[in-house]
C-alpha cells in the first residue's frame, strides 16, 4: 500500500521515529518526503534538548530528607474543613438556584409584582424607550387605545420577558 504526502505528514506528525516498514519506505519514496522526514527528524531532535534538564545537584537527597520528616497533620485533614465547608455552599446554592427557577406564578399580576420587585427600578432605568409607547405604537397600528396603566403593566411584562429571554439564551 502506498502512502500519500498528506497520510505521510500526518503520520510524521504523531510517531516520527517510528520504525514502521511501510513508513521508512515512504520516507524515501520520493525528495518531497525525505524533506518532511528531514523536517521532522530536526523538530524532534529540538525537543529533545529542549526537555534534557540535568536535574539540580542534591535533589535526591532534598526529596528524602523532606519525605523522612513528621508531618505535623495528616495530608487530608488540613482541607477536610474547608472541603466540606465548600460541599454544604454548593449543596445550599444549587438547592436555592432550584427552588427559585421552580416557582410559578398564578397570574400575570404576581409575575410583574415579582419581577419588580426584584429590580423593577434597574429596568425601568436601563429601557431604551418608553415601553408604554412601545405598546401604544403597536396598538395604534391595530387601530386600539390601551390605557396608560394597562400600558405600562404590558410594557413592563415585555421589557420583563426580553431581559429574561437575553440572560438565558
Amino acid at each position: 500500500m502506498s502512502m500519500n504526502f498528506s497520510e505521510f505528514k500526518r503520520f510524521l506528525g504523531a510517531e516520527p521515529r517510528s520504525g514502521d516498514p511501510e513508513i521508512q519506505r515512504a520516507r524515501h519514496s520520493s525528495p518531497e518526503f525525505e524533506q518532511a522526514a528531514a523536517e521532522a527528524e530536526l523538530f524532534e531532535t529540538k525537543l529533545d534538548r529542549a526537555v534534557a534538564v540535568p536535574a539540580p545537584a542534591g535533589l535526591i537527597e532534598d526529596i528524602l530528607a523532606i519525605s523522612q520528616q513528621p508531618a505535623t497533620q495528616p495530608a487530608g485533614k488540613k482541607w477536610l474543613p474547608m472541603a466540606m465547608a465548600a460541599a454544604v455552599l454548593i449543596a445550599v446554592g444549587a438547592a436555592g438556584l432550584t427552588w427559585n427557577m421552580s416557582r410559578g406564578w398564578d397570574s400575570v399580576e404576581e409575575y410583574v409584582m415579582e419581577h419588580y420587585r426584584h429590580d423593577g427600578d434597574k429596568i425601568i432605568n436601563l429601557a431604551d424607550s418608553s415601553p408604554t409607547t412601545d405598546i401604544q405604537a403597536v396598538l395604534t397600528e391595530l387601530n386600539v387605545e390601551a390605557s396608560p396603566a394597562l400600558a405600562e403593566i404590558v410594557g413592563l411584562i415585555k421589557y420583563c420577558r426580553h431581559q429574561t429571554a437575553r440572560v438565558y439564551t
